[in-house]
């Protein structure tokens, strides 16, 4: 049980040093250039939760629009708990 105690702790560590690297690039951007990401992120996101269980997930596209949230998801995440 210690081992994966110390794997956990030691994630969190990474994850958290994470998001503070994101925000620290993210505060870099123009407040323009920020809205614009979160408005892509809120697009795509509203696209991928209303569409899911619609559209054919094995279709290139669908495919990809997925992919991209979850990567821009995590790729501009700053806080913890945040989506």
């Amino acid at each position: 049980m210690t081992v994966s105690l110390k794997k956990r702790d030691k994630y969190e560590e990474v994850y958290l040093k994470r998001l503070a690297t994101n925000k620290a690039a993210f505060d870099q951007m123009t407040a323009e250039q920020q809205k614009v990401v979160r408005d892509a992120q809120m697009a795509l996101r509203s696209f991928v939760s209303e569409f899911s269980e619609t559209f054919d997930v094995m279709t290139p596209t669908a495919r990809d629009l997925q992919d991209c949230f979850w990567r821009m998801n995590n790729a501009f995440r700053t806080e913890e708990g945040a989506e």
